[in-house]
Parts: structure tokens; C-alpha cells; sequence
């Protein structure tokens, strides 16, 4: 009899289920494909599409998720990119531009080299200067290195009283004292070079975030209806990973049973014990496990770890 209720529990299903609650104003959505779930509880705030307060802003659905059988590194991308999706339209973005631009493993076209090489050759005519903690601080330094070479200075140049041919200190403290400003110039230029380059990294990584994402457009004003979106790459992404095929070995991606893939990521974890605690077998093991994992690549194939070392 318990192996008869253990079978038919593995028993493959493909049913999904949604289910709207008015009164609450939740949806429940149950995907299904095989023997792998995924549930999730969607809230809508009250202003759909649009949000009431700050504190709920970019957020007229809340996703919760109840269960899910698939490892929490696949269920925490297929999340995240869930709201990234949501947020993104409610700031008024249409739905193509901000799936491309949720997808957190998939490079978008703004981190492409062509962009990176076009704004590296605007940044040489354009620069925003940045007024930091840093850069307060960098300002007081300068004054007090200013105000040390001045010092210095004078030591070299002061001459006696009456007579401008003869020097006030020593010829020995004179050259002590054009030696430290050329080091003092030698180290401020170094360091002025090292923060040039900081903020140029700086604007350079700005404006990757924000090429293709036109704040003055996409302000919030215009937020856009993301439910059904929302659904929509969930049902898709969700039924179809069970079903998704390694490119090298042409076997499917995850094994049929989530137990299976669970144990995966148990055996492929140190367990606690150091490396040198750990047998032979025990590290076999971790090896074996690891390269059966899935992984997903930046577009968006999925590939068994050891097959994709294969093919790198």
C-alpha cells in the first residue's frame, strides 16, 4: 500500500491552476509541468496599475511563494526576474523593453561592447563630476597639502632682510625642501590620476544601468498593466525548464524526479566538514553532482555544468 500512495504522488501532472480572490484581492497561480511546482500567491495593491504610497512604490503586485519543488538558486532567478518585470512596467516601461531589461542572466544590449566602445569616446568630451563623501574629503586634503607646499616654498625662496641675494636658510634645507614638494607633486598627481579613473568607471557603470532606460520617460507616470505579463512569463518560463534540452548532450536539462535534483545540490555542498575532512568517495561525489547541475548561460540556454565545461 505505501509504495501504491508513493507512486501515485510521483504520478506526472501538467495541470496549472489560477484562482482570483475578490474580496482578498489576491490571485493564487499553480504551475505545474511533470513532477515540478510552482506556487505563488500574487497580491495587487488596491491602485492597480498604479501604487498609493511611497513606501509601496513599483509595487502593484506582490508575489509570495507558497511551495515550489525546484532548487531555490532556479526559483530565486525565475523570482527576481518575475519582479524586475513588475517594476520595470510600472514605471511605464512596455512589456518587451522591460523583460529585456529584467532579465538578470541575459546581457542586454546596452552592455554590449559597440555601447561600452561609443561611450568610452563620449566620455573623453563629457564628464559629470560626482560631489561624494570621497571627494569632500580629497578637497580638505588638498587644501592642507596646498597650504604645506606654500610652506615649503617659502623656505626656498625667503631671503634675508635687505639683502634678496642672500638666502634666509641653508642650501642643505632648501634641497630638503624641493625634494618633498616634487614628492608631494609626484604622489598628489598619482592620486588625482586614481580618482579620474574611479569616476570615469563610475560614469561608465551609470550609464550602462541606465542606457535604453530614459528616466525622464520612464518616470512612473504612465505605469503599465503587468498582471497578465506577469503570468505570462511564469507559465511560459516555468512549464517549459522541465522540458529543457542540454545543447551538448541532447538529455534533458533536470532529471524527471525533483528529488533527484534536490539531492543534487545536497551532495554538491561541503556539508559542513573542511576539505581535508572530507574521503574520496565524498569528493567524487561533490564532482559527479556538480557537473550534473543545471546552469543557465547569458542566452538563455540551460546546460549541465560539466557539459558546458565540455563546450567552453
Amino acid at each position: 500500500q505505501e509504495t501504491s500512495k508513493t507512486s501515485s504522488n510521483k504520478k506526472p501532472k501538467n495541470q496549472s491552476t489560477i484562482k482570483a480572490y475578490d474580496t482578498k484581492g489576491t490571485i493564487r497561480l499553480t504551475l505545474q509541468r511533470g513532477l515540478y511546482h510552482y506556487r505563488i500567491t500574487i497580491t495587487l495593491n488596491p491602485a492597480y496599475p498604479t501604487t498609493t504610497t511611497n513606501a509601496e512604490w513599483g509595487k502593484p503586485l506582490l508575489l509570495h511563494v507558497q511551495s515550489t519543488n525546484f532548487p531555490s538558486k532556479i526559483e530565486t532567478i525565475l523570482t527576481i526576474q518575475a519582479r524586475e518585470l513588475i517594476r520595470r512596467m510600472q514605471d511605464g516601461m512596455p512589456r518587451r523593453e522591460a523583460f529585456r531589461l529584467s532579465n538578470p542572466m541575459k546581457i542586454p544590449r546596452h552592455l554590449e561592447e559597440s555601447f561600452l566602445d561609443a561611450h568610452a569616446a563620449k566620455a573623453k568630451t563629457e564628464f559629470t563630476v560626482r560631489l561624494t563623501g570621497d571627494a569632500v574629503r580629497g578637497l580638505k586634503s588638498d587644501i592642507q597639502t596646498l597650504s604645506r607646499v606654500r610652506d615649503l616654498r617659502s623656505i626656498d625662496a625667503a631671503t634675508t632682510q635687505g639683502n634678496a641675494r642672500i638666502k634666509s636658510h641653508h642650501a642643505k634645507q632648501r634641497k630638503d625642501a624641493r625634494r618633498t614638494i616634487h614628492k608631494i607633486t609626484d604622489g598628489e598627481i598619482a592620486k588625482d590620476a586614481a580618482t579620474e579613473a574611479k569616476d570615469k568607471a563610475w560614469q561608465i557603470e551609470e550609464a550602462t544601468r541606465n542606457a535604453g532606460y530614459d528616466v525622464s520617460q520612464f518616470d512612473g507616470s504612465n505605469p503599465q498593466p503587468c498582471l497578465l505579463a506577469t503570468v505570462t512569463f511564469l507559465r511560459d518560463t516555468i512549464q517549459r525548464l522541465p522540458q529543457e534540452v542540454c545543447p551538448v548532450c541532447r538529455k534533458l536539462v533536470l532529471p524527471t524526479d525533483p528529488d533527484d535534483l534536490t539531492l543534487l545540490y545536497k551532495v554538491a555542498s561541503s556539508g559542513g566538514k573542511d576539505k581535508e575532512e572530507r574521503t574520496e568517495e565524498e569528493k567524487k561525489a561533490r564532482r559527479v553532482a556538480r557537473g550534473a547541475r543545471p546552469i543557465r548561460t547569458h542566452c538563455g540556454c540551460w546546460y549541465h555544468h560539466k557539459c558546458l565545461n565540455l563546450f567552453m
